[in-house]
């Protein structure tokens, strides 16, 4: 039996019976789901378990008893082209997800120490921009995924802001978390070169109960407003010395800031931006190229497709791996899975706290879908 067989069995635990299937790594359910079909169509197998009764949801304990053990008859009987088709596979995956891994497409921002370490040193990539973008977007909405896009997708004839900047400056440059709404009050000089004809704004918004959810596992700045049993219901206010001018603002809750955000955003010619583009970070996962088309049409310039081949032959393949981080993403944005984690009442506070209006404009209906 090979090692890579018995790196399998070892992983995937399923020499004890039954399973422990809720325990599974999301790369175990990949190669099962990989490997089954390949083996059912070279082998003859009829046999053949669907590859559906390897998913972590949804299966029962005996079909993925039965899922485990085809599997590894199969992976023995494909020998050293089972590592073969396994990598081809990551490849497959690899380019799915642009090279990106799992933070990145679940909307969270850059680590929370990394988010420390900012400047006031503007920096935009773009040897030869013509064209300038400005991404905005609060936390955990899919800035940092996008700004990841746009830097492997299009070439310097674009110019894309550093991560890092948290300064106050000339030609609407400005902390990418900003409340505009926050800056027209305090600094309006800020948004003056905000309608500029070379600058695109891309402002990101997310499904508010997704949001939520992401916020209250990850916060940033404002830790202290996640947290606590009232964390849904009590005032939030940003701790002194948070970028943008946000220091000691205070909001009714945190859905009040899920509504003025995403408000700002659907008025942004009335802060100046005379290009602009409102991106759901839900479309930028279901439809990366859709989105990236679009960004590329206000720039008039053409898409560069990113491929991304490589993939470190030298990992363990049976590791937790960013190549299915994309399907993921998605897979939780189509399952509403964030839902399960509200309380009945948790749930309809939440929905009528929300700006009901601004949700159906940008078609976020799980309120309306729940009758809340």
């Amino acid at each position: 039996e090979s090692s890579f067989v018995s790196s399998f069995r070892g992983d995937c635990h399923f020499d004890s019976m039954p399973p422990r299937a809720h325990s599974l790594s999301r790369f175990c359910i990949t190669v099962l789901a990989m490997v089954l079909p390949h083996a059912a169509t070279s082998h003859g197998d009829v046999h053949h378990e669907p590859a559906s009764a390897c998913s972590s949801s949804g299966s029962t304990v005996g079909s993925s008893a039965r899922c485990f053990n085809r599997a590894s008859y199969r992976l023995e009987h494909l020998g050293d082209d089972a590592l073969d088709l396994l990598q081809a596979h990551q490849r497959s995956l690899a380019r799915d997800s642009h090279g990106l891994g799992a933070r990145a497409w679940s909307g969270l921002d850059l680590s929370p120490a990394r988010e420390r370490r900012w400047s006031t040193a503007w920096q935009e990539s773009g040897e030869d921009a013509g064209s300038h973008f400005r991404i905005l977007g609060h936390y955990n909405t899919g800035t940092h995924l996008l700004r990841e896009l746009l830097l492997k997708n299009f070439d310097s004839s674009v110019g894309v802001p550093g991560a890092d900047f948290e300064g106050i400056l000339p030609g609407c440059k400005f902390w990418k978390h900003s409340s505009l709404a926050v800056l027209q009050t305090k600094s309006p000089k800020t948004l003056e070169d905000c309608g500029s004809s070379d600058l695109i704004v891309l402002a990101m918004i997310r499904n508010p109960l997704s949001w939520l959810r992401s916020f209250h596992h990850v916060a940033y700045d404002l830790y202290e407003c996640s947290k606590g049993e009232d964390w849904l219901t009590r005032p939030c206010r940003y701790p002194s010395g948070v970028p943008g001018l946000l220091g000691g603002q205070q909001y009714a809750n945190v859905e009040a800031i899920w509504s003025d955000w995403t408000q700002d955003y659907d008025s942004l010619a009335s802060f100046g931006f005379k290009t602009g583009l409102v991106i759901r970070y839900e479309d930028l996962v279901l439809n990366t190229s859709g989105v990236l088309a679009r960004i590329a049409a206000l720039a008039n310039v053409t898409l560069q497709p990113s491929v991304v081949e490589q993939v470190d032959e030298g990992a363990n393949p049976l590791a937790e791996h960013k190549q299915d981080a994309r399907s993921f993403a998605a897979e939780k944005i189509a399952t509403k899975s964030y839902l399960s984690e509200y309380t009945p009442d948790e749930l309809q506070q939440v929905c009528s706290r929300l700006d009901r209006t601004v949700m159906r404009r940008h078609g976020y209906s799980d309120c309306d879908d729940l009758n809340l």
